[in-house]
């Protein structure tokens, strides 16, 4: 027995199923959307979604993700691509804007729902979201620059910062964005998480500097309408 490992064949299905290959082209192409938005986008109804759905999870070519809405319905369900789905798609030269991995997925769909509160708060703004796990210069997951209307002095800096349990970075990372804006948000996946970062970070950084923090869970963003205030842990 040879020391190769045994890659069995891709399900060829996905490709052939004009359903199942659009679905999974729509997933590449628009990784967070939700599952009533992609049928509707692909004219499918709502019983034929599921089973399209279904049969690509058993196929191998996603893999499915709850998070959180902010909402009182609690949890949506997201399509991550697998490594299977992503073979089929490069071999069919489909381009794919989707991170790898479970964290960079949860963690990057967050930032977009983010960076679309920012905008809604600040419409003057400048808002980017950050390259991802993968670059090697850190920057904030979205950086807010709001303008002080007509007054430079005015203006503000904004940063905030996704951090998802079961994610390896670091919080070093996520801290030095403190030194370059006003105001940081360290935005946890639950209200749990957000109490513990805040003791963890506590012994990380100086009273000085521990004012330009709040520690939240990100869903009291995804739930919050623009100007209102967010649910937040407390700094003192």
């Amino acid at each position: 027995m040879s020391g190769r490992l045994s890659i069995p064949d891709p399900p060829v299905e996905a490709l052939r199923d004009e359903r199942l290959f659009a679905y999974l082209q729509d997933v590449a192409g628009r990784p967070f959307s939700l599952a009533l938005e992609r049928d509707q986008r692909l004219g499918l109804s709502r019983y034929n979604g599921v089973q399209v759905r279904r049969r690509l999870i058993e196929l191998g070519c996603v893999r499915p993700h709850r998070v959180s809405t902010g909402h009182r319905s609690g949890q949506a369900v997201l399509l991550e691509l697998t490594p299977v789905g992503r073979e089929h798609l490069e071999a069919a030269d489909v381009r794919i804007d989707q991170p790898q991995g479970p964290c960079a997925y949860r963690r990057r769909y967050y930032a977009t729902r983010l960076a679309e509160y920012a905008r809604r708060t600040w419409p003057e703004a400048a808002v980017e979201i950050g390259p991802g796990l993968d670059s090697p210069d850190h920057s904030p997951d979205v950086s807010v620059l709001v303008p002080g209307g007509g007054d430079p002095k005015g203006a503000r800096s904004v940063a905030f910062e996704v951090i998802v349990t079961g994610d390896a970075g670091g919080l070093h990372s996520h801290l030095q964005d403190i030194d370059a804006f006003d105001e940081v948000f360290l935005c946890a996946d639950t209200a749990r998480a957000a109490a513990d970062l805040k003791k963890a970070t506590q012994h990380l950084v100086s009273s000085e500097f521990i004012d330009r923090v709040t520690f939240t869970s990100v869903s009291s963003f995804l739930s919050a309408p623009a100007e209102s205030g967010v649910q937040t842990i407390g700094t003192s």
